[in-house]
């Protein structure tokens, strides 16, 4: 089993590709959305964009027609992907997401994010697979948020990725008890067991991307760079919690990861005002 078993890509849209296809036609014929913060959306924004904030997305999807195309932008890329996955998973047809976001639109040197990919199931998945998942999104999203600790060195900064490194450990051990509890359940092997049985798990982080190339791309990158693009990757764990909540049939489970996902959409948020603070 393959880790790329449970991930969809989320379709991008490059800059030049966006003003061929969509320059032309009336903003009334498709949907473009600007999922930045209000203060960014005020600074400057695409000529008919509508604001609907990562954060508060959830209460904005409605609101658009799912039959037009719906092109979605952040600032470099991180947010909208996981915004357009939102979108997706809500039944609209065609969505994009902006490749490089609002400064590769605004400027053609601008070099965006990787993006990612969206977490979907053939048929209804083993629960141990589903921790075994849950549990390497924690554990590598740790090793990330170690690495921008490694790159920033003020206070506020250190103290705001210490706070969410702990809370991740917390998640790791909540996940290893309730897969203990179901392995009692007639379960055999132990938790690597499962855990190695699919591959390339341990380089595996939110969206389907590679550990080693998003710790790439963060080497010497701007905070807010790697802020904006913490705050899509945040919302993609909320979002696989919602969808594995979705799967699951166990009633601990399912307390477990509610738990979760409440936790994760704190994190989203504190995310969003750690932001606002450093714009």
């Amino acid at each position: 089993m393959e880790i790329i078993d449970y991930i969809k890509p989320v379709p991008v849209i490059a800059p030049d590709d966006f003003r061929r296809r969509f320059g032309a036609q009336k903003i009334e014929s498709f949907n473009l959305v600007d999922v930045r913060q209000p203060g960014e959306y005020e600074a400057g924004h695409m000529p008919g964009a509508r604001l609907a904030p990562l954060g508060e997305l959830q209460d904005h999807v409605q609101k658009f027609d799912r039959d037009k195309p719906t092109v979605i932008y952040c600032a470099i890329g991180g947010r909208s992907t996981a915004a357009a996955s939102i979108f997706l998973n809500a039944g609209f047809r065609e969505v994009y997401s902006l490749e490089g976001g609002y400064q590769a639109w605004n400027g053609p040197t601008a070099k965006g994010s990787p993006s990612f990919g969206t977490l979907y199931f053939r048929g209804t998945a083993d629960p141990l697979v589903l921790l075994s998942l849950s549990w390497a999104l924690e554990e590598n999203t740790i090793r990330y948020y170690k690495k921008i600790l490694s790159q920033y060195h003020d206070i506020k900064t250190m103290n705001f990725f210490t706070s969410l490194i702990s809370v991740e450990v917390e998640h790791k051990e909540l996940i290893l008890s309730l897969y203990n509890k179901l392995k009692g359940q007639g379960r055999k092997g132990d938790f690597p067991d499962i855990y190695s049985s699919i591959d390339d798990i341990d380089n595996f982080i939110e969206g389907g991307l590679k550990l080693p190339d998003i710790l790439a791309w963060a080497e010497g990158r701007p905070l807010n760079e790697i802020i904006d693009y913490s705050i899509g990757l945040e919302a993609q764990l909320f979002d696989v919690y919602t969808k594995i909540l979705g799967e699951a049939r166990d009633s601990d489970m399912r307390l477990v990861l509610t738990r979760l996902a409440n936790e994760e959409k704190q994190h989203l948020n504190r995310f969003i005002r750690f932001y606002e603070e450093f714009l």
